[in-house]
């Protein structure tokens, strides 16, 4: 069978099983969403019937190779059934529980586990080989386990146990397992081979035969399942008939006995008592005993049995049964009282003369086996009440099995005596479901098939007529492009004869196609070209393909020159001739050769040269000659492809290459002048020359650029340009430049609502230079100090050259704090030395600073109010910088002069230091800690929070730590040669002292050379110095502790250092800070963030200190939490050396603490 057919045949199937799955899922799934309930049991339960539409979906998406589609449908029924699987191992098998999905029961492990291997084989597709395999193994699979399942389904005691476990119809879920198995299969095959179009009648008809057969398929199995529902009804109306018989018959059995006992009054004969009992159970089989009560007691008692004897004494004694046994009921009635038991139950008849109860426990499982008469036939019905199983009939004959067939029928009853009972009715066989379900599916497979092979004969029939169709086109193709070629198409025979030319060759000839079909080919080519176009065609007469020129002669022009490609005509295999194609290159020859003689111009120009190609996006370049490569450095295979833009640079003049591309979008001449840049980095000036270049039609096609280097040139005019607006020494702003900027920055700074800010700098004692080393020593440090100040500028700012030693900076938008750091910065610079030759010169500057302001109308003013500030400056001492405005002059002024009179008090030994002493818990002196104190000779005593930030940001905190360092030590070493040895001294460190690089080798050469032992020595840190690098802080103090200097930790709980840090500290002591001292009498919070510090530092291994204690309750409260160490006004204020000397004598000569107030 040819492979289009066969391929026909597998469509055909693989549609109409598509077909099959999406409508019998969609079906199932509609039932479902639609609350439609089958008389029985549905055909697929609604997680099946969900997977068969999905592998439906897959297979239909793969077919028709919607990638997307059928990998989404993979991953949505691979998630399917991993749930399914998974919930059936959690739950213990498909029984227990409903799926999360559809509230239904769920689909079997097996199916879930088979269908996961097609969910796979959906993602993965029919692409690759390997894929191929896994389709062709898991249809096998599928097809063998459907098979196996189709013959369990006949065999005697294997068919429920696997249909009725996994899948919801068995017929039907054998039947779709192995219809997949084959298609999968069959998706395996042949999907490399091209696939013909079925046509849509033919899969109208194939989908239409599906549709009709499962319609079929579903009414008659509608039908049968209805059928099987009639007769159950049927079966329960006689079962519900007979059980009210039975039951009202045990009622009037009982009536009667109460009657009988009632007739032989209060004291009866026992032996008559006797036999009318044994007459009553032999009437009334379910009866197990019997017995009169009278207000809570027995007056006599029968029973069958021991154990029945002693459930109604036990039941009797029920508070319940009491109070029910006391109510008057006109009937006999039954009580269901134990729970345990739900066979059992009371049966009460009131004797109206004496008003005693006849009390008989009924086993209703006993009386309903033995009294129940219904023909069965092959039904099994099964009573329960309450939910708890009574009894299981079926027909005699019938062996009873241990399966669970599917529930045809239920129905509560209620019988009387006020007994509530359910009957169900199920099969007792599968055999008759089974051979009922054969007649629906042979229908539908009938149907199936007959559907199958109309689609397939119309597909056949589609085939064939497409077949024809293509060969009609293909036939009218070739007759096109025969006719239509531009170029002469034509063929010889065997003998070199003209066979057919189409109109073209009369064209290029001159000749009608009459006269050259039949013409040999040598009365058109040139004499001399007979004997190489004979041999190209005996070549291709031999099956070679042949390509030449050749000049034929043309009877409307001059020779032709024609480009000819022989092709040889085979017929099985037997070459019959010779097929040609002759194209007229003779224009295109004249072509090339005057392009050959322009290139090689172009080329021998000493211009740089290039195309770029206007027809892409890019204008990418196609060609450069050889004086572009060496101007640029660019080597031509660097260059082709790329845009022009790669020459240029930062640089680049963005408004001319904005004018250039405006141009070339217009499609203009453009002439620029543009600064570029080699491969090398190296820049120049080109001036380019660039002109669009038309094709026949007018439409622009390509662009032609000429480079000239006019770098000399350029650098010349600059020159010009450069000299006449900047200062010939320094190459700065001239004055002319820098008023112009200053205009313009002055009107965008109006207009933005921005600060400018003019700085005048002006050299200080620079004449003296000038005078003893002469003027060009003085201009080369003119020209340094420019080049300092050009340093720092920003983009955007302006530096100037008034004239001499004076220099003004332009700082457009700089708000006032970059304007004192920028002044800070340029002092520095200047204040750098100079080494000019052999001589190293020192000079500093003074500046002074104008901020534009409402006020200011014009510019100019801004330099002038600068120069008025500038002498200011110089007035304050030099080497400094001063605003114009009032306000800002004089903190500023402030500052300075606080930082000048520090620095007086440095240099001039003015500053001192006062000594607090730190008492233990019994009022001992243990230690003092040295203070620092500046008395001003007008301000007074400065405060140390003045004067120490401004010390640690000018660095004068240096020469101050180390002065304090070398005075407490000098100052013990002092109080030692008075007898008031031992003493330590604290000395508060600064963080910028701290981390300064030589600190430890400072610290050993101070102790060394004082002589002063180190263990005496205390350090005192606030918490700020871990802030910055705390793992070199931890190193540096265990430096310290290997030294054996103590380190304290001040104003402990006010920082943020890490707990983390602090346990591995090396430190000995923590000073709890004076802000929580002060509240721990008044303020709860305090107090426990006292405790805490007390309690952890204790915890640590540190000594606690408390500072800033003012009273006594504070120094009592501290005491009590455990504080070891105290500081405050209260025990002492700081002191001089001098009253310390005196404080520490009288302590000793007492041996008490003295409080000192001084």
């Amino acid at each position: 069978m040819p492979h289009k057919t066969l391929d026909i045949a597998r469509d055909t199937t693989l549609y109409m099983a598509a077909a099959v799955f999406i409508l019998m899922g969609g079906t199932g799934l509609l039932t479902y969403w639609l609350g439609i309930d089958y008389p029985l049991r549905s055909v697929l339960l609604p997680d099946n019937a969900l997977a068969v539409l999905l592998v439906g979906v897959g297979l239909l998406a793969l077919m028709l190779r919607w990638t997307v589609v059928h990998r989404f449908v993979a991953g949505i029924l691979l998630l399917h059934m991993t749930y399914l699987l998974a919930h059936n191992i959690i739950a213990g098998g498909r029984e227990a529980g409903f799926s999360w999905l559809t509230g239904d029961v769920r689909m079997g492990s097996l199916a879930s586990a088979v269908l996961m291997l097609v969910a796979f084989c959906l993602l993965v597709g029919v692409g690759r080989r390997s894929g191929r395999w896994l389709w062709g193994g898991v249809g096998s699979l599928l097809l063998c386990i459907s098979l196996l399942a189709l013959l369990r389904l006949f065999l005697p005691g294997g068919e429920v146990a696997w249909t009725l476990n996994n899948a919801s119809s068995p017929l039907l879920g054998t039947f779709l397992a192995m219809l997949l198995g084959a298609a999968m299969l069959l998706m395996a095959i042949g999907v490399d081979r091209p696939q013909p179009r079925m046509g849509g009648l033919a899969l109208g008809a194939g989908l239409f035969g599906v549709l009709l057969s499962c319609s079929a398929w579903y009414v008659l199995n509608w039908h049968y399942q209805e059928d099987k529902q009639l007769h159950a009804s049927h079966l329960l109306d006689n079962l519900q008939y007979n059980a009210e018989q039975v039951v009202s018959a045990q009622l009037l059995l009982a009536l009667r006995m109460a009657e009988r006992l009632e007739a032989l009054g209060l004291s009866p004969d026992e032996v008559k008592r006797g036999g009318y009992v044994e007459t009553y159970f032999g009437d009334s089989p379910g009866v197990q005993a019997i017995g009169l009560w009278d207000d809570a007691t027995w007056a006599w008692r029968h029973s069958r049995s021991d154990q029945a004897a002693q459930w109604l004494s036990e039941r009797s004694d029920e508070p319940d049964v009491v109070s029910w046994l006391q109510l008057n009921f006109p009937q006999p009635r039954l009580m269901l009282v134990d729970s345990r038991q739900s066979r059992m139950a009371l049966l009460v008849t009131l004797l109206p003369s004496t008003g005693h109860r006849l009390v008989s426990s009924l086993d209703l499982a006993v009386l309903l086996q033995e009294e129940l008469r219904v023909q069965l036939g092959t039904y099994r019905v099964r009573v329960s009440r309450a939910g708890e199983p009574l009894i299981d009939m079926q027909a005699p004959g019938r062996t009873p099995g241990d399966l669970e067939y599917p529930m045809v029928a239920r129905r509560h009853i209620g019988l009387p005596g006020g007994l509530q009972l359910t009957l169900d009715v199920v099969p007792d066989s599968v055999g008759d479901m089974l051979k009922a379900g054969l007649i629906p599916g042979g229908v539908a497979l009938s149907g199936l098939l007959l559907s199958y092979l109309m689609a397939f004969s119309l597909g056949l029939a589609h085939q064939r007529q497409t077949d024809r169709r293509s060969l009609w086109e293909s036939e009218q193709r070739y007759r096109s492009l025969f006719a239509y070629n531009p170029d002469a198409v034509f063929s010889i025979d065997p003998q070199g004869k003209f066979v057919t030319a189409n109109p073209t060759c009369a064209l290029i000839t001159g000749l009608p196609i009459e006269r050259i079909v039949g013409t040999h080919f040598s009365q058109l080519v040139l004499t001399g070209e007979v004997e190489r176009v004979q041999a190209h065609i005996v070549n291709t007469l031999r099956g070679e393909t042949q390509r030449f020129e050749v000049a034929i002669v043309s009877q409307v022009s001059n020779p032709c020159l024609l480009y000819v490609t022989c092709l040889p005509i085979l017929v099985d295999g037997v070459t019959q001739g010779v097929f040609g194609i002759a194209k007229d290159v003779t224009e295109q020859h004249r072509t090339e050769t005057r392009l050959r003689v322009l290139e090689r111009s172009v080329e021998a120009s000493i211009n740089g040269i290039l195309i770029a190609d206007a027809t892409q996006a890019d204008c990418p370049i196609t060609y450069a000659n050889t004086a572009f490569q060496a101007l640029t450095g660019y080597r031509e295979e660097e260059l082709i492809g790329r845009n022009c833009r790669l020459l240029q640079g930062e640089e680049t003049d963005r408004e001319t290459v904005a004018l250039l591309r405006s141009r070339l979008a217009e499609q203009r001449d453009c002439h620029v002048t543009l600064r570029n840049y080699r491969k090398d980095g190296s820049a120049f000036w080109n001036a380019l020359y660039v002109s669009p270049v038309p094709n026949a039609d007018g439409r622009v096609t390509h662009f032609v650029g000429v480079l000239n280097d006019v770098s000399e040139r350029q650098a010349y005019e600059d020159r010009l340009t450069h000299s006449a607006s900047h200062d010939a020494l320094t190459g700065l702003a001239n004055r002319g430049l820098l008023e112009d900027r200053l205009i313009h920055h002055f009107a965008l700074s109006q207009r933005q609502g921005c600060t400018m800010a003019v700085l005048f700098v002006d050299l200080d004692d620079f004449k003296p230079i000038n005078d003893s080393l002469g003027h060009a020593i003085g201009d080369r440090v003119l020209v340094e100090v420019a080049s300092r100040l050009g340093s720092v500028m920003r983009p955007g700012d302006t530096l100037g050259r008034l004239g001499g030693d004076e220099f003004v900076a332009l700082l457009p938008d700089t708000p006032h704090d970059v304007q004192a750091e920028m002044a800070k910065r340029l002092l520095k610079l200047v204040a750098r030395p100079y080494r000019i030759d052999h001589h190293e010169l020192h000079l500093s500057a003074s500046i002074g600073i104008a901020v534009s302001s409402d006020a200011i109308e014009q510019p100019m003013e801004l330099i002038q109010q600068a120069d008025m500030a500038m002498y200011r400056a110089k007035k304050q001492g030099r080497n400094a910088y001063q605003w114009f405005t009032r306000d800002i002059t004089s903190r500023v002024n402030e500052r300075l002069v606080m930082r000048n009179e520090l620095q007086d008090a440095i240099d001039g030994q003015r500053l001192e230091l006062y000594y607090q002493p730190l008492y233990d818990s019994a009022h001992q002196v243990a230690s003092v800690e040295a203070l620092l104190r500046w008395p001003h000779p007008t301000r007074g005593f400065v405060p140390p929070s003045e004067f120490i930030p401004l010390a640690e940001e000018t660095g004068q905190i240096m020469p101050i730590s180390r002065w304090v360092l070398e005075r407490a030590c000098l100052d013990m070493r002092l109080l030692d040669t008075q007898g008031l040895e031992g003493f330590k001294v604290a000395v508060n460190l600064s963080p910028v002292q701290f981390h300064r690089a030589g600190f430890l080798e400072t610290l050993r050469e101070t102790l060394a050379r004082l002589s002063f032992p180190a263990n005496r020595l205390e350090l005192e840190l606030t918490e700020g110095v871990l802030f910055n690098d705390a793992e070199e802080a931890v190193e540096i103090l265990h430096a310290l502790r290997r030294m054996g200097v103590d380190v304290s930790i001040d104003d402990f709980g006010t920082g943020f250092s890490s707990l983390n840090y602090l346990k591995h500290l090396p430190i000995s002591k923590v000073k709890i800070d004076r802000s929580f001292v002060s509240e721990v009498t008044h303020s709860a919070d305090d107090a426990s963030i006292v405790q805490a510090i007390i309690s952890m530092a204790h915890h640590l291994g540190l000594v606690v200190v408390a500072e800033g204690i003012e009273t006594a309750e504070q120094h009592s409260l501290l005491k009590e939490y455990g504080c070891e160490l105290f500081q405050g006004f209260l025990l002492a204020r700081p002191m001089p050396l001098a009253q310390l000397e005196v404080l520490l004598r009288a302590g000793r000569q007492e041996k008490q603490v003295v409080r000192y107030h001084g």
